[in-house]
């Protein structure tokens, strides 16, 4: 495959990465209350334009920086190479949506409480300290790159790392005003667009055929991409389904009816399980880790609401539990040296565990200090009564839907 078209994928796989974005905004924008819309939407939009610009004065040049060992990056100024300049422009446009992914998960998780401007300081942490590590770790010369863990996608690196930091923060957040009746019985706190949020899965689903192919095409052992091209979209479309017909199988049976939101995380968390190593020929396989991936999301969504994690888009058993179960699938099929391995390899299942945790403890405890100073300096949540009058007054001050705005509803 000549430079050139390797430069076309990977400039269609960042348009489609950015779709993906998009798509991100939507859902969670269709899935919270419609007087918090307008704060998700301005969180997305600025974060959008903040991490572009930190990514390309900081970012890149902490992951892709020589580091001064296998664990620690070092601020190494990047430069496309001379010889492949082309190539190098594209995986910087395409390597510069990366962080956002992760964040676009805090920004839906916390959604309906978390303030704007402490968001966005937690963001340039994540940004300059938090991402750069992991993916140096992973992507860059670090130790886990080095073992030969499996994350081919960013489950882990992007996935895995924004459901934690989002757990992170949410253990001072808290939930959301009047989630429990005084009895501690959950209440139902529906979303104000089913359409928009169904649009946003559809298009999240879309732009992750652009993700799992650029990060393929990067990170794959080389030469995989060549013959597979067509594969790792097919895999996508068959993981997303798989896990989207498991959620509809478990809705079915426990609840009798058919959740459409729980259908959408359904179909999300098996496109997330597949990112892990998106290059498997048999497509059986494929299915079968969609279809895990999706009732395993289900059961997470299930054991998180009693026991009071309020995540309002379901983004943490989405991308969290998806994940993990991605990069453990991973030990399962596998490529070594160009050719492609099937069952369970136990050193490369420890590889897998190995990494998931480094990753997972490195995140969790990071977000956690940066979310406890950020507390103690400027505060995380909104007032109890401006939480009533909804975010998007006080963030924006105007309301998303205001044709819609019945008077005194703020108080309920």
């Amino acid at each position: 495959m000549t430079i050139s078209t390797e430069s076309v994928i990977l400039l269609i796989s960042a348009l489609f990465v950015f779709w993906k974005l998009i798509g991100l905004t939507c859902f969670t924008a269709g899935l919270v209350r419609s007087r918090n819309t307008n704060d998700i939407l301005a969180k997305n939009v600025v974060l959008l334009a903040l991490s572009i610009a930190f990514f390309i004065l900081v970012t890149q040049h902490l992951v892709f920086s020589n580091g001064i060992n296998a664990y620690i990056p070092t601020f190494t100024h990047h430069l496309p190479t001379p010889a492949l300049p082309g190539f190098e422009y594209t995986r910087t446009l395409f390597e510069l949506f990366m962080p956002i992914i992760p964040l676009y998960i805090i920004s839906g998780a916390t959604a309906e409480r978390l303030r704007f401007w402490p968001f966005l300081l937690f963001s340039l942490f994540y940004l300059g300290l938090i991402y750069p590590t992991v993916a140096y770790w992973t992507w860059g010369s670090g130790f886990l790159h080095q073992v030969g863990f499996i994350d081919y996608g960013g489950a882990a690196v992007l996935h895995i790392s924004g459901a934690v930091a989002s757990i992170a923060c949410l253990v001072y957040l808290g939930s959301r005003k009047g989630h429990y009746d005084q009895n501690k019985k959950l209440l139902p706190q529906p979303g104000a667009n089913i359409p928009l949020a169904m649009l946003g899965a559809m298009l999240i689903w879309f732009g992750s055929i652009g993700l799992n192919v650029g990060t393929a095409l990067i990170h794959a052992p080389q030469g995989l991409l060549v013959a597979n091209l067509s594969l790792v979209i097919l895999n996508t479309l068959i993981a997303g389904s798989a896990g989207l017909l498991g959620a509809l199988l478990l809705t079915r049976i426990i609840y009798g009816t058919i959740d459409i939101t729980l259908l959408f995380n359904g179909a999300l968390a098996g496109i997330v399980a597949i990112s892990a190593n998106p290059i498997i020929v048999n497509s059986s396989i494929v299915a079968l880790i969609g279809l895990i991936a999706g009732i395993l999301c289900m059961f997470a969504i299930m054991t998180c609401r009693p026991l009071g994690i309020d995540d309002p888009i379901g983004a943490i058993p989405v991308h969290g539990i998806g994940g993990l179960w991605g990069i453990i699938s991973a030990s399962f099929t596998y490529y070594i040296s160009g050719v492609q391995n099937t069952g369970v390899d136990w050193s490369q299942l420890g590889l897998q565990s190995l990494g998931v945790i480094c990753i997972i403890t490195w995140v969790f405890v990071t977000s956690l200090i940066v979310w406890s100073i950020i507390r103690f300096s400027i505060g995380l949540r909104i007032k109890p009564t401006d939480e009533f009058k909804g975010m998007d007054i006080i963030t924006c001050g105007m309301n998303a839907y205001p044709e819609f705005i019945i008077p005194g509803q703020e108080k309920s």
